[in-house]
């Protein structure tokens, strides 16, 4: 799936110099089963930068929502937190920035 919040991502990834792999789960469980189909987000997983480094997978619909989820021994996903809505590329680098580069998560 490609769209500008997945680019978005990928963008903010690559400027902060984050390694991360495209992920594929098998489907949502819990609160985020509400939002459908898994297959309508772009999926990543990565360490958060030091000093905490801790595995975080991260999801963007093409539709701007985006979220940190946790992941079950049998690949279902769920939020790790609540999802939140962008309107914009700078709304979701905001966003991350808060989220990701201050290690605080969801």
């Amino acid at each position: 799936m490609t769209s500008s919040f997945s680019s978005a991502l990928e963008n903010w990834l690559a400027e902060k110099g984050i390694t991360y792999k495209i992920i594929t789960p098998r489907e949502f469980c819990g609160d985020a089963a509400a939002c459908g189909d898994c297959t309508e987000w772009f999926f990543v997983e990565f360490k958060t930068p030091l000093p905490e480094a801790y595995d975080t997978i991260l999801g963007v619909s093409g539709a701007g929502k985006a979220a940190m989820f946790a992941a079950g021994e049998d690949g279902f996903l769920d939020f790790d937190g609540m999802p939140f809505t962008s309107k914009s590329g700078s709304e979701l680098n905001d966003w991350l920035g808060r989220q990701v580069a201050s290690g605080k998560g969801c």
